[in-house]
């Protein structure tokens, strides 16, 4: 942790001295944040709106999907080929039967 914490120190200090690190934007308005600080503001929040349905939808979605896939996994696994595991003595009692012949 200690090696950590050095170097995220050795880096603030090189940021802040290097001139990289300027300070806040300030952008030209009135100064009062928050809604309705412009007529853009509701017609920007109108148009966020079937975004974050899109985002909500998805979300579900994705849910959803998971869900199935819980519920189907048992039941694909049944089908198929199956890996049969390989008993290591038989292999080697096979080898040995071969060579006494």
């Amino acid at each position: 942790m200690v090696p950590f914490a050095f170097t995220t120190l050795v880096a603030t200090w090189y940021y802040k001295r290097s001139g990289l690190a300027t300070g806040t934007i300030r952008l030209p308005g009135d100064g009062r944040p928050g809604f309705g600080a412009s007529d853009a503001g509701f017609v920007e929040t109108l148009a966020s709106v079937p975004w974050f349905v899109i985002g909500i939808a998805n979300v579900a979605f994705e849910v959803v999907a998971e869900w199935v896939r819980d519920v189907t996994l048992p039941l694909r696994r049944r089908r198929g080929y199956r890996d049969v595991p390989v008993d290591e003595d038989a292999q080697i009692l096979r080898f040995a039967d071969e060579e006494e012949s």
